[in-house]
Order: C-alpha cells, then structure tokens, then sequence
C-alpha cells in the first residue's frame, strides 16, 4: 500500500473591493507549467511557511493569518496591514518591502507595520480529498481591498489577475474563458448568491462553520465532488451549501442532494 499524503497547513484570501451589487474580487491565474492547478484562476493563497508559525508563536491559526497576509503580498502585491496611525499600508511601503530580504513579520516590523490579521474573516477550511497526490488543510478569509493600493500578479506563481464581480467571472468560466479550481468556483458561487440577495459579505462570513470540510472526490465517467451531508456522503456536520459538484461538459456545477427526512 501506498504511504498516506502529507496534509500540509496552509491559506487562501478573498480580497473584496467595493461593495453591494458592484463588489468585485480578486482572481490570479497561475501559469500554464504550474505543478499544481495550472492555469487556473485561484484566490492569493499557499501552504505555511516555517516563518509563519514562528510570527504567530506556534498557534496554527494565526499562523494562517499570517500565511494568508504574505501569500497574498507576494502573489498579488496587495499588503493588508497598517501603519502606528491604523492607515493602510501606501505604495511606498509595498515597494520597500518588496526590496526587503528579511522574513515577512520582520520586514513589517523594520517597517513599523502591523498585520492585518483581524481583517481577516474566517468563513471555510477545506481539505483536499484523500486521493489527490499533494493535500492541504487550507483556511479560507475575507478581506476588503487595502486604500490606495493597486494589484498586479507577481509574474512567476501568478501570471494574471482579474477583478472581477462572482456573478460575472462565473459567466466567464462556462463560456471557457476561465478555468476555476473546484473551491474557487464553489465559493464564487456562494459570494454570488450572497450578493444577490443583498447580503453584507461580511456578515455572510461571519455566519459560516469553521469545521474542516473533507470533499470526497469521485473519479467516474462522471466525476463529482461530493460534500458532507450528501445523500451519497452522510455526515455529522453536513455543509450548509449545495452538497455535490459534477463535471459537466468540462465545468463543474453545483447541485445538493440530500436525504429526505
């Protein structure tokens, strides 16, 4: 038998800018030789660094936090944190940290930088499904799009970025003009709905389960993701969402099916 995959701690964030019916977010293509989703549009995001948990003190989930804060400046740019007066981090600071060779926490300190750990919003932790080669337990947030700043993909990880509004980057992505990872169109999906119906995303955020989520992927004729509390997956702590995804003509799409009561 087969040794069992490492499950790697790691961290994706939802960057929001502007709000209501008109709130777009952040999406980064990674490039087509990637090892891993390539091509894909994803959240800024990856897996935790040894100097991450050493920022947070050894407590995981501020070491996502602090993941989450780094991958997003090294991939897209973009630097949540503040200055001693609680303003946003300027473009001026953005380039000297990009010139820093220091760890992330340490060129925010010489800087006189605090993180933006509590603009984090935790709204999902996934794990990738057991029959995947490479696994990671990854800690989903909401942040609102730092003042001033301007997102531009890193060139190497990410080789494109697109603000984009849920509802229309999903348009995108079943004309083919966009390729998804399964949790990123799933979350799109929910952001969208949100919207719609006028939710503050914020508050939507707010309101999820935090409990680890394992989907079990089926590779069939008719491959599918099936979520806990799925008729076919029963669970004691079921999604509150849809419950599968089938892939349809090369696209996923959501569906729940429960049992009946």
């Amino acid at each position: 038998m087969s040794e069992p995959v490492e499950v790697r701690h790691a961290a994706t964030v939802v960057v929001v800018r502007g709000e209501g019916a008109d709130a777009e977010v952040l999406l980064l293509r990674r490039g087509d030789t990637a090892g891993f989703m390539a091509g894909m549009f994803v959240y800024p995001g990856g897996r935790l660094d040894p100097a991450d948990l050493d920022a947070a003190a050894g407590d995981i989930d501020t070491a996502a936090r602090w993941t989450a804060l780094r991958e997003c400046f090294e991939e897209s740019g973009l630097l949540l944190a503040t200055d001693h007066l609680g303003q946003p981090a300027t473009p001026d600071h953005v380039a000297a940290l990009r010139s820093s060779d220091a760890p992330f926490a340490e060129a925010l300190q010489a800087l006189a930088l605090r993180p933006g750990l509590q603009a984090l919003r935790p709204f999902a932790r996934w794990v990738t499904p057991t029959v995947e080669r490479r696994r990671f337990d990854t800690r989903f947030y909401l942040a609102p799009h730092p003042d001033g700043q301007e997102a531009e993909a890193d060139g190497f990880e990410m080789v494109e970025h697109r603000w984009r509004r849920p509802a229309d980057a999903l348009q995108e992505y079943a004309s083919s003009s966009m390729l998804l990872s399964p949790p990123t169109f799933y979350f799109l999906a929910d952001l969208a709905e949100q919207l719609a119906a006028g939710v503050q995303l914020h508050d939507w955020a707010d309101a999820q389960p935090l409990h680890p989520v394992v989907p079990r992927l089926e590779l069939t004729d008719s491959p599918r993701l099936l979520l806990p509390g799925d008729a076919d997956y029963p669970s004691e702590q079921p999604v509150s969402g849809p419950t599968r995804m089938l892939l349809v003509d090369g696209r996923w799409q959501r569906h729940t099916v429960r049992h009946s009561a």
